[in-house]
C-alpha cells in the first residue's frame, strides 16, 4: 500500500489531482483510515491512473473518461483513440506535440502494466557524495513539468563548473524534494559529484548527500521524458516484495548523448522494508450482554469514514445536553460492508440505560453473544492489517461471523471498533489502544 504521495510520487501526478478525482469518484483510494483520514493506494492502481490521464490528455472530459472506464477500454482500444487523436492535432503548434508524448509515454506504461520486474531491480546501500548543484522549482513531478526545469539547471551548472575549473567526479544526480506547502510543486536539484575539498561559491551550491540505507534501483534506457513505465515498473516491484518508498528516487546519469534516446539513467527509490502489523495479544472469545448506545448512523464510502469520526462529537453533545454520562469508550459499528461501493457505520457510544433518539442521533442496542474480541495498542493505521490478522484467526479456528451476504455488501450483526484512548490525554497516536470486539454467529 501507498501513502497519497507516495502513490503521486510513483504516478507522477499531483497530489492535489488525486484527492480530486476521489472526491468525483473517479479513482477512490484503496482504504481510508478511519481515524485520521489518511488515503492508500494499491500498486494495482496505478493501472487506472495511467487509463485516466492518457484519456483526459485526449482531450476527454472527466465525465466522458469515467464512462469510458466503465466500459473497460483496452489498451489496443486506447491506442486506436491516440492516432485518431494525433491526426486531428497534427498541424497544432509545438506545445500540442508535447502533450501527444505524454499520451504515448502513458500508454506504452499502460501496455506493459502488471509486470513486476523479476530481474533487473537491485537493492544497494547509497553512499555520501558531496555534490555542485543550482536548484529550481517545478510545477509538478510530470516529466513535461521537470524537463524544461532541469535541462537549463545542468547547461548553466556545468559552464559554471567549467569556468571554476572544477572537474566532475562522477556521473550527475539528480534528486527531488517536494515544497513545503507547494501544492504540488518540486524543487528540483541539478547536482553533480565533485572532491571532498570543493566549496561552494556564488557560482553554485556545495551539498553532501548523506548515505541512504537501502534503496531499490533500476536502470532505464532513453529519453527520461519516457521514464514512466520505468518508474512504475520499480514502484510495482517495491510493492510486491514488502517495501515502503521513502521520498522521491534520484537519477544517476551513466551514459549521456547529443541524442536523448541513448540515455542511459539509473532510478534509485530509497525504501525501508515494510512491517506488517499484527495484534498486540491472541484473541479472546467472550460473552458478552446486550448494551444500550446512541449513535449517528450513516452511508459512506471508505474514503469517507474520517468524517465519521468527526461526528462522534455531537453524539457526545447529545448526551451532555440530556444529563447523561457516557457507560464506556466511543466506537465505530460496522453495519453494511462494501468495500468497492459504500458502508454503513454508526459512530456510538455506550449509555447505562436506553436513551431516546433524536433527529440524526439514534439509539439501539448492541447485540448480546459471542464475540472475538482483540486489543492493540498502536497507530490507527495498522488496525486494517490488525482487523486481517482477526479474520485469519477466525478462519484457523473454524470460527463463523454473524454476517450475511445480501444485496449491498456484507450484513454484519455486531462489527465493532472501540477506541479505549482519550486523545486530549495521550496525543502519541502510537500508544492508543484499540478494542475490535466482532459477532460470532450462535
Amino acid at each position: 500500500m501507498f501513502s497519497i504521495g507516495e502513490f503521486a510520487r510513483h504516478g507522477r501526478v499531483s497530489v492535489r489531482m488525486l484527492r480530486h478525482y476521489d472526491a468525483i469518484g473517479l479513482l477512490r483510494p484503496a482504504s481510508v483510515d478511519p481515524a485520521t483520514g489518511y488515503r492508500f493506494y494499491q500498486a494495482g492502481q496505478l493501472a487506472e491512473l495511467n487509463r485516466i490521464i492518457a484519456l483526459k490528455d485526449l482531450g476527454f472530459t472527466l465525465q466522458q473518461v469515467q464512462a469510458i472506464l466503465d466500459e473497460k477500454v483496452s489498451a489496443a482500444e486506447l491506442r486506436g483513440m491516440l492516432k485518431l487523436r494525433r491526426a486531428e492535432i497534427h498541424a497544432h503548434i509545438e506545445t500540442e506535440t508535447a502533450r501527444l508524448a505524454r499520451v504515448v509515454a502513458r500508454l506504452l506504461t499502460i501496455e506493459d502494466e502488471g509486470r513486476v520486474p523479476a530481474r533487473g531491480v537491485a537493492i544497494k546501500r547509497l553512499v555520501p557524495v558531496r555534490v555542485a548543484e543550482l536548484s529550481g522549482t517545478a510545477a509538478g513531478f510530470e516529466p513535461e513539468a521537470i524537463t524544461p526545469v532541469i535541462q537549463p539547471l545542468y547547461d548553466d551548472l556545468w559552464c559554471k563548473l567549467c569556468c571554476a575549473g572544477v572537474p566532475a567526479a562522477g556521473p550527475a544526480i539528480a534528486y527531488y524534494e517536494e515544497v513545503p506547502e507547494g501544492d504540488g510543486a518540486v524543487i528540483v536539484h541539478a547536482a553533480v559529484p565533485v572532491r571532498t575539498e570543493v566549496d561552494a561559491d556564488d557560482r553554485f551550491d556545495v551539498v553532501d548527500l548523506a548515505e541512504v540505507e537501502r534503496a531499490a534501483t533500476i536502470i532505464h534506457h532513453g529519453s527520461m521524458d519516457d521514464v514512466l513505465s520505468t518508474g512504475q515498473a520499480l514502484a510495482r516491484w517495491i510493492d510486491a516484495n514488502g517495501y515502503r518508498s521513502v521520498g522521491y528516487n534520484r537519477e544517476i546519469t551513466l551514459e549521456w548523448s547529443p541524442d536523448p534516446e541513448q540515455w542511459v539513467t539509473e532510478l534509485q527509490q530509497p525504501i525501508y522494508a515494510q512491517e506488517v502489523h499484527q495484534m498486540s495479544a491472541e484473541p479472546q472469545i467472550q460473552m458478552r450482554a446486550e448494551q444500550p448506545y446512541v449513535a449517528i448512523r450513516t452511508r459512506v464510502p471508505m474514503s469517507g469514514l474520517a468524517g465519521v469520526g468527526a461526528r462522534l462529537g455531537e453524539v457526545f453533545d447529545y448526551l451532555g445536553k440530556g444529563g447523561v454520562p457516557p457507560a464506556g469508550p466511543p466506537f465505530f459499528k460496522y453495519n453494511v460492508i462494501d468495500m468497492a461501493a459504500e458502508l454503513e457505520v454508526e459512530g456510538g457510544v455506550p449509555v447505562a440505560e436506553p436513551v431516546a433518539g433524536d433527529g440524526q442521533i439514534i439509539s439501539g442496542m448492541l447485540p448480546a453473544g459471542r464475540y472475538a474480541t482483540v486489543s492493540h495498542v498502536g497507530h490507527p493505521d495498522e488496525l486494517l492489517d490488525v482487523t486481517r490478522s482477526l479474520l485469519d484467526w477466525a478462519t484457523r479456528q473454524d470460527l463463523r461471523w454473524d454476517v450475511t451476504a445480501a444485496e449491498g455488501g456484507e450484513h454484519w450483526a455486531g462489527r465493532l471498533e472501540f477506541y479505549l484512548t482519550d486523545p486530549s490525554q495521550e496525543p502519541d497516536m502510537s500508544k492508543w489502544e484499540t478494542q475490535l470486539a466482532f459477532k460470532l454467529a450462535d
